[in-house]
């Protein structure tokens, strides 16, 4: 919960259609169906800001997931290496 409202208020500053909202998952060890959740409720907060989500440094399992879930389209799923 308390992960979902800080990324609420940082996509509330991200001007409209500016940037992207990055989300650095390396220190994730699980990710339970609240979690997803948190995630699908902001992605759609930030593309209802025309900001795209990345989730960066995925975990195998993590990525794999996504893809089970049909969830993997809505993100950006990036290496972490600098672009």
């Amino acid at each position: 919960m308390a992960f979902r409202r800080a990324a609420a208020v940082i996509v509330d500053r991200i001007p409209t259609g500016m940037g992207r909202f990055v989300i650095d998952c390396s220190s994730l060890e699980s990710v339970d169906s609240s979690g997803l959740n948190a995630l699908i409720i902001l992605q759609r907060k930030a593309e209802a800001k025309r900001v795209p989500v990345a989730l960066t440094h995925l975990r195998q399992d993590l990525r794999a997931l996504l893809s089970l879930t049909k969830l993997d389209d809505l993100f950006e799923l990036d290496d972490g290496q600098a672009r």
